[in-house]
């Protein structure tokens, strides 16, 4: 097709291309940025002054994993909680 300034004119007001409409679909993840590019530092706090709390024997400074009476029963044997009929 030749050039632009060989175009016919028309008193028409020229065509504007169409409306954009976003399709449905997965959303974008996060872009990927340059490495020229401002990094943040880490947002991750820390946990000052929280003591841990045992869920079995509600004791401070251990977790249920680590419990000292866990480990007690485990060595001793299996105690039953109820018994079945």
């Amino acid at each position: 097709m030749p050039g632009k300034e060989q175009w016919k004119r028309t008193g028409l007001r020229p065509i504007k291309p169409p409306f954009y409409h976003k399709q449905p679909g997965r959303p974008k993840g996060k872009r990927t940025k340059a490495p020229d590019e401002i990094k943040k530092g880490p947002t991750k706090l820390r946990k000052y002054d929280v003591v841990m709390h045992c869920q079995t024997c509600g004791g401070e400074g251990h977790n249920k994993r680590s419990c000292p009476q866990r480990l007690l029963q485990s060595q001793q044997g299996f105690v039953p909680t109820k018994e079945v009929i």
